[in-house]
């Protein structure tokens, strides 16, 4: 084996990415130790989504006397709640208020006039101050649902009025009003669904390897057409095709299509272990390739009309690494999500050459 003569010429990262969506697997749960509760709680913010994909909106405008929430398809045009009338955690058949805080537009006057009820002075839900059953909501469960427990983010549950025995819905004239026909909601965490990415710990300590093969990454031939053995120089194109993949195990939530720059887990070689690479645009929900190609010159002796060829080879291994990803709210809290990073590494490679064999 030959020593390489120069190095490393040019490096080109070409990005080639497939789309698949990721499953969570119980089976990679973590220890437990991640910082976030799904649970609904008191004095949460929080949006309300129903099973159409429609959003309580907001009430910006009191040209109807009272200030009525729109409904809407657009969730940037979703009117902020805050969970009123218990204390801790929401649990099934829990009477609530539903308050807004989407007032910066109201008259001042009205600014005290803010929690959802019905009322019979109009088929429309509008916000009011506390009147007893009117603004009293009970959150039940559907029959069939399979969850105990406090009621979590995410989770279909239906929105009735205690004082109509009916349930909340939208209408077809974009308000909303009650109707005896069960419609299910699912409460949204405003902070965690408007949080930033902040950065990423991955427990490199923790990490497995497997399936470790050498492959060839590269090769080249250098062919003397002289009658004395000759030195000469090949090119050779290095092509190593790694993978990136994110999958949560336990804690927030992550949109997949979530696109952020951090690092990866890469093993650097057998001796120096795994590193994390400088940071590029990652999509979580997605696994990735990353192809890189480079360049390297190697001298080869050659003798008189002969064919040498030139291989590169490498040790391809998958790698698992546990990573807790931090998000920052609006509110400055740090909420957490983790998981499975997992992906194909390349290292230790090495340059040989052979006769080229005749066919």
């Amino acid at each position: 084996m030959k020593k390489i003569a120069q190095a490393m010429c040019t490096i080109v990262l070409i990005m080639l990415a497939f789309i698949m969506i990721v499953p969570m697997n119980p089976a990679l749960a973590a220890d437990g130790n991640c910082n976030y509760s799904s649970n609904v709680k008191s004095n949460d913010t929080f949006i309300l989504k129903d099973q159409n994909g429609i959003f309580v909106g907001k009430a910006d405008s009191n040209a109807y006397r009272y200030y009525f929430p729109k409904s809407t398809p657009n969730e940037s045009e979703a009117g902020r709640l805050v969970l009123k009338g218990i204390s801790g955690k929401l649990s099934n058949h829990d009477v609530i208020n539903i308050q807004t805080i989407d007032k910066d537009v109201w008259d001042s006057d009205w600014r005290d006039y803010d929690l959802l009820g019905g009322f019979g002075n109009s088929k429309y839900l509008y916000y009011w101050n506390d009147y007893g059953d009117k603004g009293d909501w009970e959150v039940v469960r559907p029959s069939d649902s399979m969850k105990t427990g406090p009621i979590q983010y995410g989770e279909p549950v239906y929105i009735r009025n205690v004082d109509y025995n009916e349930y909340l819905v939208p209408t077809d004239d974009n308000w909303l009003t009650t109707e005896n026909s069960a419609h299910t909601w699912e409460f949204i965490d405003y902070q965690v669904k408007n949080a930033s990415f902040d950065h990423i710990d991955y427990d490199t300590d923790n990490a497995t390897i497997t399936n470790e093969q050498i492959v060839v990454v590269g090769s080249a031939e250098a062919t003397n057409k002289s009658n004395v053995t000759s030195t000469l120089t090949v090119h050779l194109t290095v092509e190593e095709a790694k993978t990136s993949n994110f999958e949560r195990t336990e804690g927030s939530e992550v949109s997949v299509g979530f696109t952020f720059t951090a690092g990866i887990p890469e093993i650097a070689s057998v001796e120096e272990g795994i590193t994390i690479s400088s940071s590029q645009e990652l999509t979580y929900g997605v696994e990735e390739t990353f192809t890189q190609e480079f360049g390297v010159e190697y001298e080869v002796p050659v003798a008189p009309y002969t064919t040498e060829v030139v291989e590169a080879t490498a040790t391809t291994a998958d790698l698992s690494v546990p990573y807790t990803m931090y998000f920052k709210t609006p509110d400055g809290t740090m909420v957490e999500s983790c998981g499975i990073w997992s992906g194909t590494s390349y290292y230790d490679m090495q340059i040989e050459h052979h006769p080229l064999t005749s066919p």
